[in-house]
Protein backbone atom coordinates (compact mmCIF):
# COMPACT_ATOMS: atom_id res chain seq x y z
CA UNK A 1 0.00 0.00 0.00
CA UNK A 2 1.60 3.59 -1.06
CA UNK A 3 1.45 5.96 1.45
CA UNK A 4 -1.80 8.18 -0.39
CA UNK A 5 -3.68 5.00 -0.03
CA UNK A 6 -2.53 4.17 3.50
CA UNK A 7 -3.86 7.90 4.57
CA UNK A 8 -7.10 7.17 2.86
CA UNK A 9 -7.86 3.80 5.19
CA UNK A 10 -6.28 6.03 8.05
CA UNK A 11 -9.02 8.77 7.39
CA UNK A 12 -12.01 6.05 6.17
CA UNK A 13 -10.83 4.49 9.56
CA UNK A 14 -12.18 7.71 11.59
CA UNK A 15 -15.11 8.51 9.31
CA UNK A 16 -13.29 11.42 7.95
CA UNK A 17 -13.32 12.39 4.06
CA UNK A 18 -10.56 11.18 1.48
CA UNK A 19 -10.35 14.39 -0.46
CA UNK A 20 -7.10 15.13 -1.38
CA UNK A 21 -7.74 18.54 0.90
CA UNK A 22 -8.64 16.49 3.78
CA UNK A 23 -5.84 13.99 3.13
CA UNK A 24 -3.61 17.06 2.97
CA UNK A 25 -5.15 18.23 6.07
CA UNK A 26 -4.77 14.80 7.75
CA UNK A 27 -0.71 15.29 6.99
CA UNK A 28 -0.20 19.11 8.30
CA UNK A 29 -2.05 18.09 11.44
CA UNK A 30 -0.20 14.80 12.58
CA UNK A 31 2.90 14.76 14.90
CA UNK A 32 5.26 16.50 13.17
CA UNK A 33 9.10 14.62 14.27
CA UNK A 34 11.02 16.74 12.00
CA UNK A 35 11.10 19.74 9.63
CA UNK A 36 14.27 21.25 7.43
CA UNK A 37 13.24 24.32 5.42
CA UNK A 38 15.72 23.99 1.80
CA UNK A 39 13.63 26.96 -0.11
CA UNK A 40 13.31 30.62 0.67
CA UNK A 41 10.98 32.96 -1.27
CA UNK A 42 9.75 36.35 -0.55
CA UNK A 43 6.31 34.96 0.52
CA UNK A 44 6.73 31.58 1.50
CA UNK A 45 9.33 29.27 2.36
CA UNK A 46 9.42 25.39 1.59
CA UNK A 47 10.06 22.88 3.74
CA UNK A 48 10.55 19.12 4.05
CA UNK A 49 8.49 17.41 7.20
CA UNK A 50 8.27 13.91 8.19
CA UNK A 51 5.34 13.15 10.48
CA UNK A 52 4.21 10.26 12.65
CA UNK A 53 1.09 8.66 11.90
CA UNK A 54 0.12 5.07 13.90
CA UNK A 55 3.80 3.50 13.75
CA UNK A 56 4.59 5.00 10.10
CA UNK A 57 6.67 7.96 9.53
CA UNK A 58 5.83 9.80 6.50
CA UNK A 59 8.28 12.73 4.18
CA UNK A 60 6.31 15.27 2.22
CA UNK A 61 7.24 18.77 1.07
CA UNK A 62 4.92 21.55 2.44
CA UNK A 63 4.47 25.04 1.69
CA UNK A 64 5.06 27.63 4.70
CA UNK A 65 3.62 30.75 3.56
CA UNK A 66 5.45 33.98 5.75
CA UNK A 67 3.08 36.65 4.38
CA UNK A 68 -0.67 37.21 4.67
CA UNK A 69 -1.85 34.94 1.99
CA UNK A 70 -2.73 31.62 1.90
CA UNK A 71 -1.65 28.34 -0.05
CA UNK A 72 -4.27 28.41 -2.43
CA UNK A 73 -4.09 32.76 -3.13
CA UNK A 74 -1.10 32.00 -4.18
CA UNK A 75 -1.74 29.33 -6.24
CA UNK A 76 0.68 27.20 -4.59
CA UNK A 77 -0.36 23.27 -4.94
CA UNK A 78 0.68 20.17 -2.29
CA UNK A 79 3.25 17.87 -4.36
CA UNK A 80 1.80 14.15 -3.73
CA UNK A 81 4.97 13.33 -5.37
CA UNK A 82 6.61 14.07 -2.34
CA UNK A 83 5.19 11.93 0.60
CA UNK A 84 6.27 8.36 0.66
CA UNK A 85 6.82 6.32 3.57
CA UNK A 86 10.45 7.06 5.65
CA UNK A 87 12.29 5.11 8.61
CA UNK A 88 14.50 6.13 11.33
CA UNK A 89 17.86 5.28 10.72
CA UNK A 90 20.77 6.40 12.96
CA UNK A 91 23.91 7.32 11.77
CA UNK A 92 26.82 9.15 13.25
CA UNK A 93 27.50 12.48 12.77
CA UNK A 94 30.15 14.82 12.92
CA UNK A 95 29.90 18.72 14.19
CA UNK A 96 32.88 21.09 14.16
CA UNK A 97 33.02 23.32 16.94
CA UNK A 98 35.56 25.75 17.92
CA UNK A 99 38.56 24.59 20.68
CA UNK A 100 38.59 28.26 22.32
CA UNK A 101 36.00 31.00 23.10
CA UNK A 102 35.34 33.01 19.91
CA UNK A 103 35.99 36.77 21.18
CA UNK A 104 33.15 39.68 20.30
Amino acid sequence: MDAKEYLKQYNIDRNHDTTDEELEYTLVYAKLISETTFEHHRWYDVTNRVVQINDKFFHYSYYHVTGDNSVSDMELEFDWDTLYEVKPVEEMCIVWKPICEVIK
